[in-house]
């Protein structure tokens, strides 16, 4: 008779997505039919594999009866069962039936072993073991960690930036762009309502009232940004909200436009200046500062933060670090810059020229003045934003007068009784340490304190590795583009000694040697071998977290200028070396690493180590 558990409600129609059916992971049934003689179905488990578990049982039809249990046979016998009886329905027990269609998702592990498997007229088609349900859920959930995995990256790149709430608004997830571009750290936002964290956000109201918010404008840190804030649901309730950032700035959604429109505009519409006054010369914002790691994401939060007013900026840091760029990011980003962004370096202009060259002179101020005199930078700069770049190395009776154009906002020119009104905004910028001037008297402490309303500390290259792959792929692309060449690509190994150097000339540096080999490399992969020996030469190497001595670092030099053949050979040497202790070991790495007087760990990142080399060969 059929047990009640077994109904069939899917009408023969899939319940699940194929892979996941029952029918995809049933094996051939080990089944009895009705009155078979006990001991012959004694005999069939003893021959079982697996002689614990139950045996399928039907009618002459192939109908699905029950299960035999080992158990419960064992104890029909003690019970006075005879085994020249026959198999009989009071002895089977009805066991948990499973259709060819269900889910394999909705079967509960148990300390089930066999379940049988029918088709929808109850006829038995397999069985499906304890065994194959624990393969099928592995299976799933590694697929399901798959898709977690693929899901997680698309949610890292396929936007700018992507913030999710709960239901009480509080950030329950944000990626990685979004956290580089508020400059601010996981642990420090989640569980944190939004709108302490993100400014002008409406996410919190989207959770309340349930409408999805496209395309709207919203002013971060004080950039208008491009915004989707949609709400989600789940059993008809709002259970959170997503916020996806689609442009860092709406001067990407001009950029666009302009090249999309690019093709369509006829000759005379640039001489009718239609194009737009913004796009007409180069900007530097802050996407063009190409960066991944959480410093530097910190400073371009900060110097966001700063281009909301015409305060002054002091942006300090080493030779080649960008401070630049942030000066003209900031201008471009603040309500500065429908004027002129004005850079001096006071550092490149002699001394007896500085005052002129800042101030402008009027006519027959000096022996040579140009007849109508010339406006300074700093008049050239009204309305917009003039860079000192190199500031403290001005000199101190300059320090006075530029004190007076931050104090009085008035300039006078060389020669000239009068002032000028000056309306612009000043950032300076240096790689001395100001402080230390001020303390030996070479710097006025009064324009130290007004410089420093705004300090922007840019860090070194060497603190902040992570943007080294990011400045390696950004270059590479520019040169191979600019000079029309196959775009070349580093080896591992390459990035790797790229990783360890410290760069002392920060960014600067590396466009520079980027430009060299993407010029001077003939393959499109550029090797460790193609880089400069001073490059190799102070690269730091390491073996785990310890620093390799001195002339462990001096052979891998060694190693790295050895020509092709040579460096091929010497590393198959220490290779066969290894593999032959290994060997005489049996195998056992741990006693391998002990005689060849090293770590086990050690030994396992030399190997892996050895084959990656090898192999870029």
């Amino acid at each position: 008779m059929m047990p009640k558990e077994f109904q069939i409600s899917h009408k023969g129609q899939p319940r699940a997505e194929e892979g996941y059916l029952v029918m995809d992971w049933m094996l051939e049934p080990e089944k009895l039919t009705i009155d078979t003689p006990i001991h012959l179905a004694v005999e069939k488990m003893l021959r079982a594999r697996h002689p614990n578990r139950d045996i399928i049982v039907t009618d002459h039809d192939g109908q699905y009866l029950g299960l035999l249990s080992p158990i419960t046979l064992i104890k029909w016998l003690q019970l006075g069962g005879k085994l020249e009886e026959r198999l009989s329905p009071d002895i089977l027990i009805e066991g948990k039936v499973l259709n060819l269609y269900d889910a394999i998702t909705e079967i509960p592990l148990g300390d089930v072993e066999v379940f049988p498997v029918v088709d929808n007229s109850g006829k038995v088609q397999g069985r499906l073991s304890s065994n194959a349900l624990l393969l099928a859920y592995q299976q799933l959930l590694d697929e399901k960690n798959a898709v977690a995995d693929a899901w997680d990256i698309v949610l890292e790149t396929a936007y700018e930036g992507i913030v999710m709430v709960n239901s009480q608004g509080k950030i329950i997830r944000i990626n990685e762009a979004y956290k580089n571009f508020l400059g601010v750290k996981e642990e420090d936002v989640l569980y944190k309502p939004v709108e302490t964290i993100i400014d002008n956000t409406r996410l919190h109201i989207t959770v309340k009232t349930g409408t999805p918010e496209r395309g709207k404008l919203q002013v971060i840190q004080g950039q208008n940004m491009v915004v989707h804030r949609l709400p989600i649901w789940r059993n008809n309730k709002i259970v959170g909200a997503i916020g996806m950032l689609i442009f860092e700035g709406v001067s990407d959604i001009y950029r666009i436009l302009e090249q999309v429109n690019e093709a369509k505009r006829v000759p005379h519409s640039l001489q009718e200046g239609s194009v737009h006054p913004t796009l007409d010369q180069p900007k530097v914002t802050f996407e063009a500062i190409k960066s991944k790691s959480h410093e530097l994401a910190y400073c371009k939060s900060l110097a966001r933060r700063s281009a909301r007013t015409s305060a002054t900026v002091l942006i300090t840091g080493e030779s080649g670090t960008g401070k630049e760029m942030f000066a003209q990011a900031i201008h471009h980003l603040s309500q500065q810059n429908k004027g002129a962004f004005v850079a001096v370096n006071c550092a490149a202009i002699p001394e007896g020229l500085l005052e002129s060259e800042l101030f402008g002179y009027e006519e027959g101020a000096f022996t040579g003045a140009k007849k109508g005199g010339r406006k300074g930078r700093f008049e050239q700069a009204g309305g917009g934003t003039i860079f000192l770049d190199e500031i403290g190395d001005m000199p101190l009776f300059m320090q006075a007068k530029i004190l007076r154009v931050l104090q009085e906002k008035e300039i006078q020119p060389v020669g000239s009784e009068q002032t000028r009104t000056f309306s612009g905004r000043v950032i300076a910028a240096t790689h001395v340490d100001l402080e230390e001037k001020v303390k030996k008297g070479e710097f006025r402490e009064d324009l130290y304190y007004r410089l420093n309303v705004i300090h922007l500390q840019i860090p070194p290259l060497r603190e902040r590795k992570q943007d080294i792959p990011v400045l390696l792929s950004h270059f590479i692309q520019h040169f191979c583009s600019l000079y029309h060449l196959p775009y070349k690509t580093f080896s591992n190994t390459a990035i790797e000694v790229l990783m360890n150097y410290d760069w002392p000339g920060n960014i600067r540096e590396v466009m520079n040697l980027v430009e060299s080999l993407v010029t001077l490399v003939d393959s499109e992969d550029i090797q460790q071998t193609d880089l400069p020996p001073k490059v190799m030469k102070k690269a730091f190497f390491h073996e785990g977290d310890v620093q390799m001595p001195i002339e462990k670092q001096q052979e891998q030099v060694a190693l790295a200028s050895l020509p092709y053949p040579l460096k091929k050979n010497q590393l198959a040497h220490e290779w066969q070396e290894i593999q032959n202790v290994i060997q005489a070991c049996n195998g056992n790495k741990s006693e391998a690493a002990r005689r060849l007087g090293i770590h086990r760990t050690t030994l396992y990142q030399k190997i892996n180590r050895i084959k990656k080399v090898i192999k870029n060969m």
